[in-house]
């Protein structure tokens, strides 16, 4: 798929018009019902099988998603099931920004993120920061929540604007059920704040992540991923710190 004019938000194919080549509306369409038809019967496990169909059907998707007013995240999954799959978020990250979120946010916590923690080192007497700081374990601590907690802590946004705790055996439907969730996009952080043992993903004040064992850097990619697959503009000062890191080299040529 061809290459679009980079944007002051580092998308390439934010609204493609030209269909993949041999295509047609009709075959798109096609495809489109055949993946329903996949995450009927095979739920997420079809993500693997579905990622050629959904880069295929990316212009659709698009479209979808760029309609003004914009469509509710549960309008999104209903529409296109699949892209609350890793899998196919990151697939689709890559078309619209010519960026792999993995190895640029991975790279961002290794590096940023070992700058900023020195950084803030420095900073003990500043509110909060010892305190994170006192709890960071290099050896079994999370290092991008450490980051993430600490950015959050001098640009003195509340806890919550960011991360939010549910209990480490809440199923998404529990946390759905006893959590207001907001409507702008949240880590839900099950158990310690700096050791997870869990994690979940909200936006729209709904659970469309997890809980997933593994750790946060995955969580970041898939909040980074959907902000920007989805038009998310929502002003905060932390995670932009991280986001940016992921589309760089696009945004710099972009003008920024």
């Amino acid at each position: 798929m061809a290459r679009g004019p980079v944007d002051q938000y580092g998308c390439v194919r934010w609204a493609p018009t030209d269909l993949p080549s041999g295509e047609t509306e009709t075959t798109l369409n096609e495809m489109k019902m055949r993946l329903h038809r996949m995450f009927s019967e095979d739920g997420f496990d079809g993500a693997e099988r579905a990622e050629p169909l959904m880069e295929k059907t990316y212009i659709l998707q698009r479209r979808y998603l760029n309609q003004v007013p914009a469509p509710t995240i549960d309008k999104v999954i209903e529409e296109w099931p699949f892209l609350s799959s890793r899998r196919c978020l990151y697939s689709h990250f890559k078309l619209l920004t010519d960026v792999s979120i993995i190895s640029k946010l991975r790279e961002a916590i290794h590096s940023k993120g070992s700058t900023i923690v020195k950084f803030c080192q420095g900073l003990s007497r500043y509110p909060g920061i010892a305190e994170v700081l006192a709890n960071y374990d290099v050896e079994v601590s999370d290092k991008a929540m450490c980051v993430l907690q600490l950015l959050r802590t001098y640009f003195k946004e509340p806890q919550d604007a960011i991360v939010l705790e549910a209990d480490p055996s809440a199923t998404a439907a529990d946390v759905q059920r006893m959590t207001r969730l907001p409507s702008t996009p949240r880590l839900i952080v099950q158990g310690d704040m700096i050791k997870p043992a869990a994690w979940l993903l909200s936006i729209e004040g709904q659970v469309v992540m997890g809980p997933h064992a593994d750790f946060i850097t995955v969580h970041l990619r898939q909040w980074c991923s959907l902000k920007r697959v989805l038009g998310d503009r929502e002003q905060s000062d932390t995670l932009p710190m991280l986001e940016v890191q992921s589309v760089a080299p696009n945004m710099s040529s972009g003008g920024l």
